[in-house]
């Protein structure tokens, strides 16, 4: 015999057991499914899965009809850990190692997880909720909210893509709902969540137009028969600014004799109250836009009904235009807006 072979044969030949293959780590809370398939050897009795450097190890027992076993490891901490994995035979002998690695998720990890970017918008056939789109880990969003009966509702939307959805019978003067977005990762076993109060303005919306204009400098310059408008969220809570859908501008639409046209550097920018009324406004642009000649303000009108009615859907608000330096004889200012909204 070659004597470089007599160390490793002296106690006879070594047998390693089948080894466990396509170990699979699958994520779940607090907890890890250990995916495998068996060793093809008949003799192997049980398999040993070690983790944290051996220092904890779990034994499996497998199933004579399953070629493929699945294991929970439950109690573990967030995070990253690696797998050893073991095939014993009957008669005690051990296999080689195989190894896996994956994520743990807990807690941590679902307080940093975002619910579906959703924008609320009101209509005359109810709330309207805009769901941006988003990728396979979204299985659902539970939207719920409180329904005219003065009930608590839930719908479940599954859809991916952009979508919206109207919530017919949203309670009138609703002002908040509660969105749960589920998540579940790639390959894993349990599902985390991402929980939201999102704040209502009733007032944001799409809407037809119809009020005056009186400009004191130009009589030429009245108010359209109507048009197309928008109050849409500016991110501040419980304010809206005006935008002219017609123009695809935040602006005021007036009409200079037969043709149509806006106030330049000029738009409003309305803050409510929590029972809509407009307590003030703002010019978008500055206010005012410019400190010299020409600078442009919004100040509300308060001989206006200057309010949101929920049940009617109709917002009300009167303004003026002011600018410095005009020589109107209502200075400073220069025109006078009483608009009535009405949601589409």
């Amino acid at each position: 015999m070659d004597s470089s072979y007599e160390t490793y044969l002296k106690d006879g030949e070594k047998y390693y057991p089948g080894v466990p293959t396509n170990i699979e780590i699958h994520t779940g809370r607090n907890r890890a499914e250990v995916q495998f398939t068996k060793s093809a050897d008949p003799s192997v009795v049980k398999y040993i899965i070690y983790w944290n450097n051996r220092l904890n190890s779990k034994e499996v027992t497998p199933k004579a009809t399953n070629t493929i076993e699945k294991v929970i490891i439950p109690d573990l901490a967030e995070g990253y850990f690696n797998f050893e994995m073991i095939a014993v035979d009957n008669q005690g002998n051990k296999s080689l190692s195989s190894y896996a690695g994956g994520n743990v998720y807990g807690a941590k990890y679902e307080a940093n997880l975002y619910p579906r970017i959703t924008t609320i918008t009101n209509s005359k056939d109810g709330l309207i909720v805009n769901y941006a789109a988003v990728d396979a880990t979204t299985i659902a969003t539970d939207l719920s909210y409180t329904t005219t009966a003065n009930t608590a509702a839930t719908r479940i939307m599954k859809t991916l893509s952009n979508v919206k959805d109207t919530l017919k019978d949203a309670k009138s003067t609703v002002d908040a709902i509660q969105l749960k977005t589920a998540y579940l990762p790639a390959k894993a076993i349990d599902t985390f969540y991402a929980m939201q109060t999102v704040n209502v303005n009733l007032a944001a919306g799409e809407y037809t137009y119809q009020g005056t204009v009186a400009d004191y400098t130009t009589a030429a310059i009245t108010a359209p028969a109507t048009w197309n408008a928008r109050w849409q969220y500016t991110g501040v809570a419980r304010q809206l600014v005006l935008f002219s859908v017609d123009n695809n501008s935040i602006t005021q639409r007036i009409m200079n004799g037969t043709s149509a046209s806006t106030y330049g550097n000029f738009g409003v920018i309305v803050n409510f109250d929590q029972n809509y009324n407009v307590v003030s406004i703002i010019n978008y642009y500055g206010q005012p836009h410019s400190t010299a000649v020409g600078g442009r303000s919004a100040i509300l009108d308060p001989s206006g009904v200057n309010k949101f009615d929920p049940v009617t859907k109709v917002l009300k608000i009167k303004y003026w235009l002011d600018e410095i330096g005009t020589t109107s004889s209502q200075a400073p200012h220069r025109a006078s807006m009483d608009n009535t909204f009405t949601l589409k």
